[in-house]
């Protein structure tokens, strides 16, 4: 017995949308792991703590496969409770983020 399968249509190469995440999503000023994934290939990857316009406190390059990390960044002590953005700024303007909760 033969048995033949044709499949007509086309091939997806559509890339899953940037991505960050962290290693933990709330708890008192710590040190995180930051990964993220669906980034182009080689692109610089910033990160900063809060908001871009203070100073950044990390970088990473994008691997062939589109994800970068993990990289530590640190939650000052100083860190008022509630949430705070983990910014993830790419070389060719791209940005995402995530969140973390700082508590008491």
């Amino acid at each position: 017995m033969v048995v033949v399968v044709l499949m007509f249509g086309s091939i997806h190469t559509d890339f899953a949308a940037a991505y960050v995440t962290l290693n933990s999503f709330s708890g008192t000023p710590t040190t995180l792991q930051v990964s993220g994934g669906g980034w182009t290939s080689g692109e610089a990857i910033s990160l900063y703590v809060g908001n871009t316009s203070g100073i950044r406190v990390a970088a990473a390059t994008v691997a062939g496969d589109g994800f970068f990390g993990p990289v530590s960044i640190t939650i000052p002590p100083s860190t008022p409770q509630g949430p705070i953005s983990i910014i993830a700024v790419a070389s060719g303007g791209q940005t995402q983020s995530n969140s973390y909760y700082v508590i008491p």
